[in-house]
């Protein structure tokens, strides 16, 4: 019936348990390897979201300061219209000035 000696059978245990050992390295390094790839995959879309986050942020950044430059643009330009109708016409921008006092001083008075 069985013509293998136990020699044999030993050096097949340890040739099979040798086999198992190198598949289960084999394994462990594929997942090692899938592991690392998540990882990098995983930092390369971090770090591709934070570039982009920058970026709108800077582009958000600049149409701020624009707005900020064009309204002190026009603040600038508004003083300037202010001063030159109230030199070119004292008597009426006197009047202007005394007539909304007085509606402030009716509105605060309440």
């Amino acid at each position: 019936m069985f013509t293998s000696t136990k020699d044999e059978v030993v050096t097949d245990l340890k040739t099979g348990a040798s086999n198992i050992s190198r598949e289960a390295r084999n394994a462990a390094q594929n997942v090692k390897s899938d592991i690392n790839r998540g990882i990098n995959n995983a930092r390369d879309h971090a770090n591709s979201m934070n570039s982009d986050w920058e970026a709108s942020a800077q582009e958000f950044g600049g149409q701020a300061r624009r707005y900020f430059d064009e309204a002190r643009s026009e603040i600038r330009d508004t003083a300037a219209e202010i001063r030159s109708r109230i030199t070119r016409n004292p008597i009426e921008s006197s009047l202007v000035a005394l007539a909304a006092g007085f509606v402030l001083g009716q509105l605060f008075r309440r």
